[in-house]
């Protein structure tokens, strides 16, 4: 399981807090979707910083989390097949 590096992005003080989580879902999501490339890590964190600041309640009726997950996406993120 690949970690993304600890504290390279010093404008959010939360950033590495979810370290865990997203080496864990990560590793997942390469396994569960093989590809020639991985998904990186440390680009997942940076798109979670963009995306909330890494704050659990971002302002935004139409996402949801950290990663700011639409509900459109989450269903397809549950079926192996659905292209996103």
């Amino acid at each position: 399981m690949i970690y993304p590096k600890a504290g390279k992005l010093k404008i959010y003080p939360d950033s590495d807090r979810y370290d865990q989580l997203i080496a864990i879902w990560t590793d997942y999501f390469n396994h569960k979707f093989p590809s020639d490339s991985f998904l990186d890590p440390d680009v997942v964190k940076a798109l979670i910083g963009s995306e909330s600041d890494f704050k659990l309640d971002p302002v935004n009726p139409l996402a949801f989390g950290i990663a700011q997950i639409t509900k459109e996406t989450f269903k397809a993120l549950q079926d192996p097949k659905v292209e996103v």
